[in-house]
């Protein structure tokens, strides 16, 4: 296990597979089989990840990594775009282990796949999930908060959005790149509820703010202006 925490990856695999081989105990093979299984995780070796885990399934039906087992399954079944399963394993997961430390974790992988699924009613679900995931802390990076609010304006809960993207704003300012998608999304929503006074305040303001020349460019677009072409001067 030392060896894959601090990511010696194929130094993992190959321990692992030399105590699946050898006369180590039942307990012994179990970690090492857990353990193989995450290792191809973090190689994002999805097809192998899935063979080991379900090896463990199998061999270990009640043993005591088979919560983290059907959490990695999830995870494969994710990147596999192999939704309808992924959604199963999901959901056994939280009917199994609903206080385990990764269920936080596997409920943002189940409103990844709902969303990517795109159906009215799993889109609803996946809303609420991350809502309570952000409720008990488990946004708390920029780019998952600005995802989240991305994810709110495009599902049209856009009062929702628009309180997160102000605090982003408040926090980050326009002039960095956080702050600066933010103060064009809030741009973008003046527009859509009629504001043109407001939208063309923020656009400016963010041309003004920003170090972004593509940021500048797009919100000079957006709001309808023309950026002045520099000419040469004869002598």
């Amino acid at each position: 296990d030392a060896h894959r925490r601090l990511g010696f990856l194929s130094e993992s695999i190959q321990h692992y597979q030399g105590v699946l081989k050898g006369q180590a105990s039942q307990d012994m093979k179990e970690d090492a089989l857990h353990g193989l299984g995450e290792t191809y995780l973090g190689q994002r070796d999805w097809l192998a990840a899935r063979q080991t885990f379900t090896k463990y399934r199998i061999l270990h039906p009640n043993g005591r990594w088979r919560a983290e087992v059907q959490a990695g399954l999830v995870q494969v079944h994710a990147a596999q775009h192999q939704w309808d399963t992924g959604i199963k394993h999901a959901r056994r997961f939280l009917q199994l282990f609903p206080q385990h430390l990764q269920a936080l974790e596997v409920k943002r992988g189940l409103a990844t796949i709902l969303l990517a699924q795109g159906k009215p009613q799993g889109k609803r679900e996946a809303i609420a999930l991350l809502v309570e995931i952000e409720r008990k802390g488990g946004i708390a990076h920029r780019e998952a908060r600005l995802a989240f609010a991305d994810v709110l304006l495009n599902e049209q809960q856009v009062d929702e959005a628009l309180s997160r993207y102000r605090a982003m704003v408040a926090e980050q300012g326009a002039d960095t790149p956080e702050g600066g998608w933010s103060q064009m999304q809030l741009a973008r929503i003046a527009q859509m509820k009629q504001r043109p006074q407001e939208a063309q305040a923020l656009f400016e303001t963010l041309e003004a703010g920003t170090t972004d020349e593509l940021m500048r460019r797009v919100a000079s677009t957006l709001r309808g202006g023309r950026r002045p072409v520099a000419t040469e001067q004869k002598g």
